[in-house]
């Protein structure tokens, strides 16, 4: 499935981050993917209206400090491993059962937030994730108040859940499919990584892209759960499968946006 000219453009600018990319790259890679140069500048002016992109001067763009929140978290993929500790059995609980239910745009913004740090709703209005997260219980707040919880949330330790709400709790994460997942996207990582020499560039773009970012959606939704109550052997294959994609996949990002700011540059000597 193509990229909507919006996640596109925050990709693309969360990747190349913090160097600027010129207009030309970006919709050079719109046109990869069948979305017309015109439609991807008004998008762009749009997220700079919105204060997540900012435009310097020679028709530069790079991310601003409102878009940065998610693509931190997404780009923090390649060290998850430092991001836990051991667990010790205790809980980290968000309470939202005090907050608007009515503005979707909220209900969306908090849910994204909550589920990309792998809290799940234990009773309607509490979400729990297990304490083992390096950066702790405050570390955590921050981190969902970044990303778009309401900060009149109260989210605190929870110490004893009691034997059959621990329980319960420790069945919120179905991970069977997730990791089945994970496997599948290592093996066409690994495929794509044989393949990707051969490829022109235009292909190996639109390939690293699509295959890079399926990737990437997985990671930054992973829960970080303790082995306690799942294994994660799979995502650790798939990080390093990605770890190797990602340097090769920087080069190919390299070369394309080299080549389009040629192009500008020749275009506006001309």
């Amino acid at each position: 499935m193509s990229p909507s000219a919006q996640s596109l453009i925050l990709q693309v600018l969360s990747a190349c981050s913090p160097n600027a990319v010129p207009v030309r790259a970006l919709v050079a890679m719109g046109e990869l993917f069948d979305i017309k140069g015109n439609s991807l500048r008004v998008i762009l002016a749009r997220l700079v209206s919105s204060g997540l992109v900012t435009r310097g001067e020679r028709g530069l763009y790079r991310l601003a400090e409102g878009g940065r929140a998610v693509q931190e978290e997404v780009a923090q993929w390649a060290s998850l491993e430092d991001r836990v500790k051991p667990w010790d059995g205790g809980w980290i609980g968000a309470s939202t059962g005090g907050l608007t239910r009515t503005d979707r745009t909220c209900l969306r913004r908090r849910e994204r937030a909550l589920r990309m740090l792998g809290f799940r709703e234990l009773s309607p209005g509490l979400w729990v994730r297990p304490d083992n997260l390096g950066d702790g219980v405050d570390g955590v707040r921050q981190r969902l108040f970044d990303l778009g919880l309401e900060e009149e949330a109260i989210v605190c330790v929870l110490s004893d859940l009691g034997a059959d709400v621990d329980a319960r709790a420790r069945r919120l994460w179905d991970m069977k499919e997730r990791r089945a997942d994970y496997r599948a996207t290592t093996r066409e990582i690994e495929r794509a990584i044989r393949r990707l020499p051969r490829l022109r560039l235009d292909d190996a773009m639109r390939e690293t892209f699509l295959l890079g970012g399926k990737a990437l959606r997985l990671l930054a939704f992973d829960p970080l759960l303790p082995t306690e109550i799942s294994s994660d052997t799979e995502l650790w294959k798939l990080v390093e499968a990605m770890r190797e994609y990602d340097e090769l996949g920087q080069v190919v990002w390299g070369e394309f946006i080299d080549t389009a700011e040629g192009q500008t540059r020749r275009a506006l000597s001309a």
